[in-house]
């Protein structure tokens, strides 16, 4: 049975990256609950599903979204969430102790930002005459080390021996598909340009690694995409199974590290988004240390 992941993919930067905080993992189940997301969030959340809806089914007109409501709710018996269209609550047609913590309605800006990334989903299906996977459910363990953890990826077009992850992502804060691990730079000796070395987008990783090891068939390459409609960008990393799996192989050391010999890391990168941010004794003397660095 498949179960969330405590190392997600969303936050594979943070435990998994290079400079991770391995520590992070276990730091944060000392604040679970009390988190009601935010509106951005939301409003991803509601993008994500209007997406998956129009790719799975071309004759949705994109128009029908505008004006309906997307409820986000928590139940606190069994501790589970989730997130529906408002319509599909009603008498007789929800559980009764479900709390609602939050709606987004769609506006035509969502609605204008949800069609560039389907028409750019459509155009890659076009092109390529591969089969298309929508929120598709992928084995993680195998990184993560815990049984039966799954990721949910946005899209995925496998054709020939090529596999293509598509990850939407609805936010203004810019994401690229790679990491680049050496900047270009001149060769003082030889003054030749030497170009940036780079490596895959760790969330992407984790999901074309699990989409490979679902299909159970053999590829040559990989093609890692982040669709960013906001800023009207398309970021793409594309290279070997190899490649790919230099990255995955490093993740799995640092999942393992997650759990056996944790280390703090703090940066402003790994502290963003981590739950026990502002509690963290190591933040707190990192951010000492370079206040006293001023003086």
């Amino acid at each position: 049975m498949a179960k969330h992941a405590r190392k997600p993919p969303s936050s594979a930067h943070r435990w998994g990256g290079r400079d991770a905080c391995t520590a992070s993992i276990q730091a944060q189940d000392l604040f679970t609950g009390g988190n009601t997301g935010s509106d951005a969030s939301r409003m991803g959340t509601t993008g994500h599903q209007m997406c998956a809806e129009m790719l799975l089914n071309p004759a949705i007109d994109p128009q029908s979204y505008l004006g309906r409501t997307m409820m986000f709710w928590v139940h606190p018996e069994s501790d589970s969430s989730g997130e529906d269209w408002r319509e599909h609550f009603g008498p007789g047609r929800s559980d009764p102790n479900l709390e609602f913590i939050g709606e987004h309605t769609v506006d035509q800006e969502l609605i204008d930002l949800c069609m560039m990334h389907v028409d750019y989903v459509r155009e890659r299906l076009a092109l390529t005459g591969g089969t298309l996977y929508v929120e598709q459910s992928v084995p993680i363990d195998h990184i993560t080390g815990e049984q039966d953890a799954t990721g949910s990826c946005d899209v995925a077009i496998v054709y020939g021996s090529t596999i293509e992850v598509i990850d939407l992502k609805l936010g203004r804060m810019p994401v690229v598909a790679y990491d680049v691990v050496t900047p270009a730079h001149t060769d003082i000796i030889t003054g030749t340009v030497v170009p940036e070395v780079v490596e895959p987008n760790d969330q992407l990783a984790m999901y074309a690694s699990g989409m490979i090891r679902m299909v159970e068939s053999w590829f040559d390459n990989v093609i890692l995409t982040i669709s960013q409609p906001p800023l009207k960008s398309i970021s793409q990393w594309s290279g070997t199974v190899a490649q790919l799996t230099d990255t995955t192989d490093r993740l799995y050391a640092r999942a393992k590290e997650c759990d056996t010999d944790p280390v703090f890391r703090p940066s402003a990168s790994n502290c963003h988004f981590c739950r026990a941010s502002g509690y963290c004794a190591a933040q707190t003397e990192m951010v000492v240390s370079t206040a006293l660095e001023g003086f």
